[in-house]
C-alpha cells in the first residue's frame, strides 16, 4: 500500500476530482497544516483528540495509513436527516469541507454557477426587451404632425421668441415627429379671428392676451383690472396659482386648454398730445384698447376716449391721426414701431398683461398621452425661458425708445395710488357679474400675491 493517501480514498470519502487536481498545484503544503487535520477530524474520528492529531502532523512526516485514522472512517456518520455527504476541498482556506450531496454529482457546484449566471442573464436580456418594447411603444404614439401656432406679434418680439423656443423643444422632444410652424404679425387673422378658429379646431395654437378669452369665460377679465400688481413676482403667482388653474379649467368645455402663460408685461400709455402725469391727462385723449369691457370702463373713467380695435389695425390708425394713442407694454411699443407716430410714452403701468398659451381641444383630444406629454412639458420650460426674456427685454425697450426720440415721464406714486382709487368701483362692477366661486378665490390670491 502506498505511504500517502490515495485519490481512491479520498474519492471515497466524496472529495471532488477538481479538488483533488487542485489540491497538490495549489496548496501542497496543506497535508502538514492543522486546517487538514482538522477537516478530516470533523469526518468521524472521535477516537483521536485534536491534540494528539496536530502532533503527529508538526514533524512534517508523510501521511500514512499508520498516521491517519482508518479509511472506512473516511465516510462520515450521516447526518440525522439522513441525507448523505461529500468532501470539498477549499483552496481558500486550505481546508476540506463537508456539504451535503443531496445528489450533486463532481463539478455539480460549477453547473450550478453556470445556470445562476444564464439565470441572470436571462431576465436582463427579457428587462432589456420591455425596454426596447415601451420605447417602440413611445415612438409608435407619435406621430407625424404639424402644429399652426399664431399670435399677434412681430417676430422680434419676446411672444415671437417663446413661440421659437416651445417649436425648438417639442421637435427635439419628439425627435422631429412634430413640427410647429409660427404664424407672427397677425397673418392668421386678428384675436378673435384666431380665437374663433382654435375653438373650432381649424387653428391648433395660439398665444394672445386675455382679452379674447372674456368672451367665453368672462371671469378672466379679472386679470385686466387696473393696478393690480407692483411686480411681476406678484402676477406670475395669480396666473400660475389656484386662479389660474381654475379658470383655465373652466374654457375645457368651450374648446380651449391653456398650456401655460407668457409675460407681456406692464402696459404704458402713448400718445401724441401730451404726457401723462395723473389720470386727469387722459381726458379727452382717443386712446385705442382692447376689446374688452374692463379696459373700456377703466378709461372712461379718466374721460378719456377708449376705441376697441383689432390691433394689426393700430399703426395705420396712430398715422392717420384716427386716434391719439394707445396702451401697450414697452416691448410691444418698440417692436410696432410706435415710435415713429407717437411722440409720448408715459410709464403708468396701469395692467399687467398675460398671455395664455392656448391650444384648440379638438386637435388636443386626437393626440396620444405622450404627446400630451410632450406639449405640455415643452409649454412650460418655453413660459419659464420667455418670461426671464420678455422682462429683460423690457427695460432695454424703454431706453431704446427714448433713443429713437420719445419723450419719457414716469407717474408719482402719489398719482398711481390716486388712479388705483379711482377705478376701484370697477372691481365692484364686474366682480358681481362673475361667478361668486372665482370671486372669492380671486380676493384670496391678490391678498396673498400682494404679499410678494
Amino acid at each position: 500500500m502506498r505511504p500517502n493517501l490515495t485519490r481512491r480514498s479520498l474519492l471515497a470519502a466524496g472529495a471532488s476530482p477538481l479538488a483533488l487536481r487542485a489540491l497538490p498545484e495549489v496548496h501542497a503544503q496543506a497535508k502538514t497544516k492543522l486546517r487538514f487535520s482538522s477537516a478530516f477530524k470533523r469526518a468521524g474520528d472521535a477516537r483521536e483528540t485534536p491534540d494528539a492529531w496536530q502532533s503527529r502532523l508538526r514533524d512534517d512526516s508523510p501521511i500514512t495509513p499508520a498516521s491517519r485514522r482508518p479509511a472506512q472512517v473516511m465516510t462520515a456518520t450521516p447526518p440525522p436527516d439522513g441525507a448523505s455527504t461529500r468532501w470539498i476541498y477549499d483552496p481558500l482556506f486550505c481546508t476540506m469541507k463537508r456539504k451535503p450531496a443531496s445528489g450533486n454529482r463532481p463539478g455539480h457546484s460549477h453547473r450550478k454557477g453556470r445556470t445562476l449566471v444564464a439565470s441572470i442573464l436571462f431576465k436582463l436580456a427579457g428587462g432589456l426587451a420591455l425596454l426596447v418594447g415601451a420605447a417602440l411603444v413611445h415612438a409608435q404614439d407619435i406621430q407625424e404632425r404639424t402644429i399652426r401656432f399664431g399670435h399677434l406679434n412681430n417676430t422680434d418680439h419676446p411672444t415671437s421668441w417663446g413661440v421659437k423656443k416651445f417649436a425648438e423643444l417639442v421637435a427635439a422632444k419628439s425627435g422631429g415627429k412634430i413640427t410647429v410652424k409660427e404664424y407672427p404679425s397677425s397673418q392668421l387673422g386678428n384675436e378673435l379671428q384666431q380665437q374663433s378658429a382654435l375653438q373650432g379646431g381649424v387653428q391648433e395654437m395660439l398665444v394672445a392676451s386675455t382679452t379674447s378669452l372674456t368672451g367665453i369665460v368672462k371671469e378672466f377679465g379679472l386679470f385686466d383690472f387696473p393696478f393690480l400688481f407692483s411686480n411681476a413676482k406678484q402676477a406670475d403667482a395669480m396666473v400660475d396659482g389656484p386662479l389660474g388653474k381654475m379658470l383655465s379649467a373652466k374654457l375645457a368645455d368651450k374648446g380651449v386648454l391653456v398650456l401655460g402663460f407668457f409675460d407681456l408685461g406692464f402696459r404704458n400709455v402713448t400718445n401724441s398730445k401730451r404726457p401723462i402725469t395723473k389720470g386727469e391727462d387722459l381726458d379727452g385723449l382717443k386712446l385705442r384698447v382692447i376689446p374688452n369691457p374692463v379696459f373700456l370702463e377703466t378709461f372712461k373713467t379718466f374721460k378719456a376716449n377708449p376705441l376697441p380695435m383689432p390691433f394689426a389695425e393700430l399703426y395705420n390708425a396712430l398715422e392717420s391721426k384716427a386716434v391719439d394713442g394707445q396702451e401697450n407694454p414697452y416691448s410691444v411699443i418698440l417692436s410696432s414701431k410706435f415710435y415713429e407716430v407717437q411722440k409720448y410714452v408715459s410709464g403708468t403701468n396701469h395692467v399687467y398683461a398675460t398671455n395664455p398659451v392656448q391650444i384648440s381641444k379638438r386637435f388636443w383630444d386626437k393626440l396620444s398621452p405622450a404627446e400630451h406629454k410632450i406639449l405640455q412639458d415643452a409649454a412650460i420650460e418655453a413660459q419659464n425661458y420667455q418670461r426671464t426674456a420678455s422682462r429683460e427685454a423690457a427695460g432695454k425697450a424703454l431706453t431704446e425708445l427714448q433713443a429713437k426720440g420719445m419723450v419719457y415721464n414716469d407717474v408719482a406714486p402719489a398719482e398711481a395710488a390716486r388712479m388705483r382709487a379711482a377705478v376701484k368701483p370697477i372691481y365692484d362692477k364686474f366682480a358681481a357679474s362673475y361667478d361668486p366661486e372665482v370671486v372669492t378665490l380671486f380676493k384670496s390670491e391678490l391678498e396673498r400675491a400682494s404679499k410678494l
